[in-house]
């Protein structure tokens, strides 16, 4: 069964998150306090228990000089016990429904694994993009150029991000965070 997550099911995904990619407590703790939410998380249940589940972050992404929404996939992952059994498969269909039910025209992953690119391919995924050859400021730059002052160092990284094509826009709450990162 396919749901979204609620406040019984938050410490599940999370627990699955630890159990699949083993990041530490206070990257994870970061992440579930800025960017995670219940209504923007999928999981699949597979006799009552969360095995699979993806977030899918909505954002704005710069393309050929305008802003579109989308979605990016994030924590996509099943339970070691519970993979090859399809249930991903159907969190990626109905991801999709969602986007077009929130008329949401472009999905993006970052896949960690090179084997990914095959398996997301299936599913109409296509890499696109790279990292680009053009060094970019690192964000203790931009905040060390504005010391005291969050808001006025988003704004010089806003000025940095916001003209570039092809590149996901970050909002002010994203920066916070990374700035906390």
């Amino acid at each position: 069964m396919i749901r979204f997550a609620d406040e019984h099911t938050r410490e599940a995904v999370r627990a699955m998150w630890k159990t699949c990619f083993g990041d530490p407590d206070d990257y994870m703790d970061l992440y579930f306090r800025h960017k995670y939410r219940d209504e923007q998380t999928l999981l699949y249940l597979d006799g009552g228990k969360p095995v699979a589940s993806l977030q899918m972050l909505p954002y704005y992404f710069t393309f050929h000089g305008s802003e579109i929404p989308i979605l990016y996939l994030s924590g996509v992952c099943t339970l070691p016990e519970a993979r090859k059994k399809g249930f991903m498969q159907q969190l990626l269909l109905r991801s999709f429904e969602v986007a077009r039910e929130r008329e949401i025209p472009l999905m993006l992953l970052v896949p960690q694994e090179e084997w990914l690119l095959t398996f997301y391919a299936k599913y109409g995924f296509a890499q696109t993009l790279d990292a680009g050859s053009e060094p970019l400021p690192s964000i203790k730059t931009v905040l060390d150029a504005h010391p005291g002052d969050l808001e006025a160092a988003y704004r010089a990284f806003d000025c940095l991000f916001r003209g570039r094509d092809m590149t996901l826009q970050k909002s002010f709450d994203d920066f916070r965070a990374m700035a906390e990162e």
